[in-house]
């Protein structure tokens, strides 16, 4: 098991110490974001402080030393001291940038790329210093961060209609992981996983009450041990554009937190390692029934035979590979 400790690539309480303000005015407050006015920009979320209040959390400028330093110190505690295996970053690919305007700053004032830069400059720092083996993630996907960190927090990949793009290209050069399954319904939690697995994520992020809720969770395993058995091919390998997929089916219709989202009762996935050239094909069935599914792609050339959950022989009609797929089967062929 590795161990990956959170810290937050953003913030500094404003009452640091319980519901004192301890070092934030003295030391913080002169280095965090300030707006044309000089007021403070800062955020509140679920936390509360002991008098029920929300905790306020100012946003630090990443271009004052004052902060990079502070990342750092704690970066070397936890994969120096500490000997953990990573460090998350929270919030640094996710959150939007703050337009500050404090003077004393070694920035233009407003908007623009040096906060993205600020951020590489602390970043390439971080990494120099990284002791061998050890890794950075952030939360968010955004590409700009793509050089500063090794793994990205998928978390809200949850809209309607999304295609594997970032993992298309960036397959072998970035690891991302996790989408959000809080209190998903069971439809839900399928599409998550089988695009997933398809898309070439590491599985989750579930909390263990949420997916013992489940009555898909062999679904959710069986995908977790395809994605191991094909870990290889979509970590040191990249993804092909996929077959073209016919399926003879219904939707599965499911729900996020910004509405509906459907997908096909069949999702396919080729992907090619790097270097040996070789190539799996993955299939998974987040629908209820069986399903009917014709694939067509030019490396897909001969008769293929599926393992995984289920044993299939598939065989070709004219350009079309056809095969039957119960439902829930999550299976691979070796090209």
């Amino acid at each position: 098991m590795l161990t990956m400790p959170y810290i937050n690539g953003r913030l500094w309480d404003t009452h640091d110490q319980e519901e004192r303000d301890w070092l934030f005015s003295t030391l913080a407050k002169p280095w965090a974001t300030k707006d044309i006015d000089g007021k403070l920009f800062e955020e509140v979320y679920l936390s509360k402080e002991k008098d029920g209040n929300p905790v306020s959390l100012a946003v630090m400028c990443p271009s004052s030393a004052l902060w990079q330093d502070k990342v750092c110190e704690l970066a070397d505690g936890v994969l120096g001291k500490m000997d953990c295996d990573a460090l998350y970053i929270d919030q640094v690919a996710c959150a939007e940038a703050k337009p500050c305007c404090d003077p004393r700053h070694a920035h233009a004032p407003g908007g623009g790329d040096w906060w993205i830069n600020a951020y590489r400059t602390m970043m390439d720092r971080l990494n120099l210093r990284k002791p061998a083996r050890k890794f950075f993630t952030t939360e968010g996907t955004s590409d700009a961060y793509l050089r500063s960190f090794d793994g990205f927090l998928s978390w809200m990949w949850w809209y309607n209609g999304q295609v594997p793009a970032l993992t298309a290209i960036y397959a072998g050069k970035a690891v991302f992981f996790g989408r959000e399954y809080t209190n998903v319904s069971d439809a839900t939690a399928r599409i998550y996983a089988a695009q997933a697995l398809t898309f070439g994520e590491q599985l989750g992020w579930i909390r263990p009450e949420n997916f013992l809720a489940l009555k898909s969770r062999d679904f959710l395993a069986d995908c977790a041990r395809m994605r191991s058995r094909c870990h290889a091919h979509i970590a040191e390998g990249e993804l092909m554009r996929p077959p073209v997929t016919e399926c003879d089916g219904d939707a599965v219709i499911g729900g996020s937190q910004v509405g509906e989202i459907r997908c096909a009762p069949v999702l396919s996935a080729l992907w090619r390692h790097r270097e040996s050239g070789s190539a799996r094909l993955i299939l998974a069935a987040p629908a209820e029934t069986e399903t009917k599914v014709r694939l067509r792609h030019a490396d897909i050339r001969s008769a293929l035979h599926f393992s995984g959950t289920h044993e299939l022989d598939a065989a070709f009609d004219g350009d079309w590979l056809t095969l039957t797929l119960p439902a829930g089967a999550v299976i691979c062929a070796e090209l």
